[in-house]
């Protein structure tokens, strides 16, 4: 299961790829649109500013607004800024995490399978495609 912080973070990504690229946002406008709680929404933002996947401009006519395009942007890329560990379908999989039963192990190379499908999955499934921008 995701975190609320994750599915906030989607939704806020969603409201800036279904918005017109001309015309900025305001964090209360994307808060209020997706009904999500202005000092979480702006949270989420500021975090996905450090990522390179938002921008945000000051002053009367700034806003936020996407650095990349809707189908450069999936759902496994958001997930891996605010929740990385929903991706791991096996804890086995984690960076560093060595399992001492990783050789002979049959569960193993199964679940390695499933890991596999689950993150091509959700590199699959873009911002274009869930907004209806493609």
């Amino acid at each position: 299961m995701i975190t609320r912080e994750a599915d906030y973070a989607i939704r806020v990504a969603l409201c800036l790829a279904a918005h017109p690229k001309s015309k900025l946002m305001s964090a209360m406008e994307i808060s209020e649109k997706m009904f999500l709680p202005y000092r979480f929404s702006r949270k989420i933002i500021h975090k996905f500013c450090k990522t390179g996947l938002i921008g945000a401009s000051r002053g009367k006519k700034g806003g936020i607004f996407l650095l990349k395009s809707p189908k450069n942007i999936s759902i496994h890329d958001i997930l891996e800024i605010f929740d990385p560990k929903s991706l791991l379908f096996n804890s086995c999989y984690r960076e560093n995490n060595h399992c001492p039963r990783k050789y002979g192990c049959n569960v193993h190379d199964k679940m390695k399978s499933v890991q596999k499908k689950l993150n091509d999955k959700l590199k699959n499934i873009t911002l274009a495609e869930l907004s209806g921008c493609q």
